[in-house]
């Protein structure tokens, strides 16, 4: 999922990756190799309370 933001004639695009803890690292070096900014904004959340059905859907189809 991306979000693209404008402001102050800038463009803002946000991806949101969902993976495991575990990849985190990888995915924040391969980000890193393509941003073509000084500064790549990598941030990450875990999620705490979720429907169980989510949690499912998550453990069945990200890798």
């Amino acid at each position: 999922m991306f979000y693209i933001a404008q402001s102050f004639g800038i463009i803002a695009l946000v991806v949101l990756i969902m993976s495991f803890q575990k990849n985190k690292k990888e995915i924040a070096n391969e980000i890193k190799k393509i941003h073509n900014y000084e500064v790549a904004e990598i941030s990450s959340f875990e999620i705490k309370n979720s429907s169980k059905k989510f949690l499912c859907w998550i453990e069945e189809n990200i890798k």
